[in-house]
């Protein structure tokens, strides 16, 4: 999820400050509008759709459970409170959701009431501490809260908790983002200086490549350990930022990756499939393997298959509950280009309003 956080951190905040820049003022009406008609209608469609459909319809095909399925249905309101990365709702995947919208809500006022008043030679190091406090929050949980508990299940859900799902133990993630975008404003020249020299790329691509091996091969994530559960995540961040600093290059490598047209449609439907791939998940998988003497072999030769099912359900859900309602966003606040060139070639973000 930290690639997820870090893009969502850049992309946001990038217009922002760019607004406040030009005006010194954040309109947050716009804001919040733009926000809400993009990410609201499938969020609320596909939540009402579970609660108040299909939850009632297994009550009736199973009547056995019906009293943890109306505890389960109660847990909804943390999902349509936008909490659920604190209070467990219905929906598995809805904590990271909830942790973006804290952070739509929050951030802009950041902006308006601390950051603008902060003089511009200190802006800089006020968005690196909101790296270094989300860092430090998650040692004091591990040392205090996590380290020493024998049993792994807790040790599991403590983590959760406390460090994985809540908006302050993944801030720095989000504010990773943050501060590429800011560099990109305020400092521009600095980040082209270093993508014109050949050796500084091949070094930082060298570090993202062997920061990514270590943690996928070294690193588990419920480990009781230092580096599992406190800075696995910075190292992630570092990563993941030096391959969206090297994508910024048309003609790099990473770049034409990034450029390849397959992408295309899967980020068009990545919203709509992410929010109903668990629920599909829940009926591809009992009807593709025996559940209960799953093999990896069966996971392996079904996961692309599947993943093709959830796009095409995601594509049908996207017209229905996204599409107009980006349609209508696109009229009334026309499209946003978030990297484009300039005259002199050099890349550039702008904002068409």
């Amino acid at each position: 999820m930290d690639i997820f956080f870090i893009l969502s951190g850049f992309l946001i905040s990038g217009p922002l400050f760019r607004e406040l820049d030009r005006t010194n003022d954040i309109r947050l009406g716009v804001f919040f509008s733009k926000r809400t008609i993009r990410i609201f209608p499938p969020y609320f469609i596909f939540l009402s759709i579970q609660t108040f459909i299909f939850i009632p319809i297994l009550m009736r095909l199973q009547p056995a459970s019906m009293e943890a399925l109306t505890k389960f249905q109660s847990t909804a309101i943390f999902d349509f409170l936008y909490i659920s990365n604190y209070f467990y709702g219905t929906v598995p995947h809805g904590w990271s959701l909830s942790l973006e919208e804290q952070f739509y809500l929050l951030f802009p006022v950041f902006l308006l009431l601390v950051f603008k008043r902060i003089p511009e030679r200190f802006r800089f190091a006020s968005l690196l501490l909101w790296i270094i406090i989300p860092t430090i929050y998650r040692f004091l949980i591990y040392k205090y809260i996590i380290e020493g508990v024998a049993d792994p299940i807790r040790v599991k859900q403590l983590y959760s908790g406390w460090i994985y799902y809540p908006l302050q133990g993944r801030l720095d993630s989000l504010f990773a983002g943050i501060i590429l975008a800011y560099t990109l404003n305020r400092y521009p020249e600095r980040v082209y200086a270093f993508l014109a020299d050949k050796r500084k790329r091949t070094i930082a691509l060298g570090i993202a490549i062997a920061s990514i091996a270590y943690i996928s091969i070294f690193v588990f994530e419920f480990q009781s350990s230092l580096m599992s559960m406190v800075f696995r995540f910075n190292l992630n961040n570092l990563a993941w930022i030096i391959i969206i600093i090297l994508s910024l290059r048309p003609e790099s490598f990473v770049a034409k990756i990034f450029s390849l047209r397959i992408f295309a449609p899967i980020a068009k439907l990545s919203y709509c499939s992410y929010l109903i791939h668990f629920f599909l998940v829940g009926i591809i998988t009992p009807a593709v393997i025996n559940v209960k003497d799953p093999r990896y072999i069966d996971f392996a030769i079904w996961f692309v298959p599947a993943g093709f099912i959830i796009l095409g359900f995601g594509y049908l859900f996207h017209l229905v509950a996204e599409r107009p309602f980006m349609v209508w966003k696109e009229s009334k606040y026309g499209k946003e280009v978030i990297l484009a060139k300039t005259e002199n070639s050099s890349l550039a973000v702008k904002r068409t309003d």
